[in-house]
């Protein structure tokens, strides 16, 4: 088992733990069918998130390995093409996420939206009275819905807010100790840069990782 299926899974039982073990047995309904398949699509979704950043780095890693013997200047300046190609490719790994969450959330609200339209409607032989009684019971579920799906696109707003600091920051750090230092050797650079870039892979996967395993453990909330 890799270092970040590792983690997911770490992270995944601190999200359950968040949640708590306490759970009712109900009998199944459309609408558990219906959140039971949003948090396969959820899960499904972070897995391919935590695949793709996995396979970044591994390219990385790769491309960083290629160049090391040839001239210290040209060496040097095909480093700096490929550390800010691969932020590039991280980027657009976090975008390619958040796109996906945000097409997910405008679904969920499409199908609320269907599902209230539907329910509000009087039915054959319904009386005026019993009408407007499930309407008033389904004006309060369908109010309750949607607080539940905004409250957990806010909590998924403030994890990408997170996440952006936090890759912000390891990116920026990286840049840094991935430079030549003064009166550093040639075999001194690339020694350090092995153990940075060891370490930077390290960062990386472990905020993805994070990431996903408490976004699935809440997906489960």
């Amino acid at each position: 088992m890799n270092s970040l299926a590792k983690k997911v899974i770490i992270y995944s039982m601190v999200g359950v733990m968040q949640i708590g073990f306490g759970a009712s047995v109900i009998e199944a309904s459309p609408r558990d069918n219906d959140q039971r398949y949003e948090e396969r699509e959820w899960r499904e979704l972070e897995q391919e998130y935590g695949d793709r950043v996995r396979k970044e780095i591994e390219r990385y890693k790769q491309e960083m390995r290629r160049g090391q013997h040839e001239s210290g200047s040209k060496w040097e300046n095909q480093q700096e093409r490929e550390r800010q190609r691969h932020y590039r490719k991280l980027r657009d790994i976090w975008e390619w996420r958040q796109r996906e969450h945000q097409r997910e959330y405008d679904e969920r609200i499409r199908k609320e939206n269907e599902r209230h339209e539907w329910e509000v409607r009087r039915r054959q032989h319904e009386s005026r009275r019993e009408w407007y009684e499930r309407q008033e019971r389904e004006k309060k579920r369908h109010d309750r819905e949607l607080r539940d799906i905004r409250e957990r696109g806010e909590r998924e707003h403030q994890r990408e807010r997170a996440h952006d600091d936090r890759l912000r920051k390891e990116n920026e750090r990286h840049e840094q100790e991935m430079r030549r230092g003064q009166h550093e050797s040639e075999r001194e650079w690339q020694d350090r840069q092995e153990r940075e870039s060891e370490r930077h892979d390290r960062e990386i996967r472990d905020i993805a990782a994070f990431l996903i395993g408490i976004a699935i453990g809440s997906s489960s909330n």
